[in-house]
């Protein structure tokens, strides 16, 4: 489709918003190279009447995966930088960000600053770190019950059963309850061989929906009582703590399939059943259901005409009509939930990939959906956002990049140890589980593949780091335009420092010839002086 409007949705939305939805077009563009990738596997190997735990070929899409993020990571540095540059925010520093917006909440003690010497709000960065520790506890105590609720919906969904149990042994599996694993057994009411076992999912992602809205709360609370003085710092520890709670909410069951009970099948059931019914969910929430209410309001508007008909009080009436006051009692636009869902799309197309190639090719599908609501809900469903100048896309830069790298561990396991892939290449080293029927490494090839693991892994590392010197963060044209900018100033300053001297030298060469005039006059009184007498 055609690119979004960027210039004008910055020039009325301000710099934040713009970066969104350049941030995601760039995204939509580049996903491109690994769907087609991932549908070019999933073709060949449906072909060869392969799945994903035998399919020699996937190894190669993870490893492939994880080049392109890194390198669609700096590509995206280098847009923002152009962005920003047109826009006149790149040369701010961190702090003149922070001088740009003074948090409203604030609080501290009056007292002279130290450098300027004016009066000034202090609050010492000791207390605020020492907030920041107990806000860390408080967030890891939520986490542990939102942990208990996934291993009781990780029972539930049959993820974890009775033959996980018999295989401890004489022990007992720490994350089984009978209760809640009998629901997914055969006659169940989850049974997981048939189309009941998507109900827990859905289940799932509707009250870790409700419960990720609780915790915005408290984390906008945690932010507030840590005081922090900038704008900047408040939006960071905002993010910093959400991003940790939904990224563990949407991958910790993941990981635990992959690490844990090394069941790539299951894995790739998981992943595509929390990846659709995400998309799903975007798009009826933000595409469907906006589209809907205002008919749905309308429809129920009619209704109330006569009643509103009777009310003849002017006062009501200036203040339910009018375009600003219609306006006024929009909700207002989070910009979070945008950058989030993007976020954790991310992080399912390059965590595990070599669990489920096509994520990346649906990823084009639902971005071009959402794209075109969230131009519509920001016209017609929110008030106007606060422009806000920014830089770039602040933590969640950072976050995509802790991703990626992150990307090349996650998929060397599955590559490795959750699947059969690395057998296809290497079959001496691994066998068959009896009780499980899954491939395990033999006992004395463990340390063999464990290197060879550690070697890709490293080799990948160093590829990623050669990628970013290679490509630098900012584009050449950038760097002279900058150069260019120093280079006037500085000369502009060197100008002005040269009229400065010579001004200062001819105010002291006139000086002096006022004081030889003084001199001479004070010289022809005194000898008047002296003729007269």
């Amino acid at each position: 489709g055609p690119p979004p409007p960027i210039q004008a949705i910055r020039d009325y939305y301000g710099e934040e918003v713009a970066f969104y939805f350049a941030w995601m077009h760039h995204m939509t563009e580049w996903y491109v190279i690994p769907g087609l990738l991932g549908l070019a596997v999933y073709i060949l190997r449906i072909h060869r009447g392969e799945t994903v735990d035998n399919c020699e070929l996937i190894p190669f899409f993870g490893l492939i995966t994880f080049c392109w993020a890194v390198t669609c990571n700096r590509y995206w540095e280098r847009r923002e930088a152009e962005l920003a540059y047109k826009w006149g925010t790149f040369a701010l520093t961190d702090a003149d960000r922070r001088s740009l917006g003074v948090w409203h909440t604030f609080r501290g003690k009056m007292r002279r600053s130290p450098i300027t010497g004016r009066m000034e709000k202090y609050y010492p960065a000791r207390k605020r770190h020492l907030k920041s520790a107990v806000g860390i506890i408080i967030s890891l105590f939520l986490l542990a019950i939102v942990g208990v609720f996934l291993v009781i919906s990780m029972n539930v969904q049959g993820y974890i059963s009775r033959a996980d149990e018999e295989m401890w042994g004489e022990g007992e599996h720490p994350l089984y309850f009978p209760y809640f694993a009998q629901m997914a057994e055969e006659g169940g009411i989850f049974d997981a061989k048939t189309w009941k076992c998507f109900l827990p999912i859905i289940f799932r992602a509707i009250i870790v929906t409700k419960i990720n809205q609780q915790y915005s709360h408290i984390a906008e609370k945690l932010a507030e009582w840590e005081n922090h003085e900038s704008a900047m710092g408040h939006k960071k520890s905002v993010v910093l703590n959400r991003v940790l709670f939904e990224a563990f909410d949407a991958y910790i069951i993941l990981f635990y399939l992959a690490i844990y009970e090394r069941d790539v099948n299951l894995l790739r059931l998981e992943l595509a059943g929390a990846f659709h019914i995400d998309s799903l969910r975007r798009i009826l929430t933000e595409c469907v259901l906006p589209y809907a209410l205002p008919y749905v309001a309308k429809y129920f508007e009619k209704d109330a005409v006569g009643p509103s008909k009777k009310d003849d009080d002017p006062k009501k009436k200036l203040t339910t009509c009018g375009h600003l006051t219609a306006e006024a009692d929009l909700e207002k636009y989070e910009r979070f939930d945008d950058f989030i869902e993007m976020l954790i799309q991310f992080g399912y197309v390059t965590l595990f990939a070599s669990a489920y190639p096509l994520a990346a090719f649906i990823a084009i599908g639902a971005n071009l959906i959402e794209m075109r609501t969230d131009f519509w809900k920001l016209g017609h469903l929110f008030r106007r956002v606060t422009p806000s100048r920014e830089i770039d896309i602040g933590m969640w830069k950072w976050a995509t990049k802790s991703f990626a790298w992150f990307a090349a561990i996650s998929n060397l396991i599955i590559f490795a140890f959750t699947s059969s892939q690395l057998r296809q290449w290497l079959p001496d080293y691994y066998v068959t589980d009896e009780r499980s029927g899954q491939s395990v490494p033999k006992a004395s090839s463990r340390h063999e593949i464990l290197l060879l693991v550690l070697i890709i892994e490293h080799c990948l590392l160093i590829i990623a780091a050669l990628l970013n010197k290679a490509i630098p963060r900012t584009p050449q044209s950038i760097r002279i335009k900058v150069q260019q900018r120093l280079w006037f100033h500085e000369t502009l300053a060197a100008n002005a420092r040269i009229r400065t001297a010579k001004r200062t030298s001819a105010d002291a060469t006139s000086m002096s010839e006022v004081a030889t005039q003084m001199t001479t006059i004070e010289r022809l009184a005194h000898l008047n002086s002296k003729v007269k007498e």
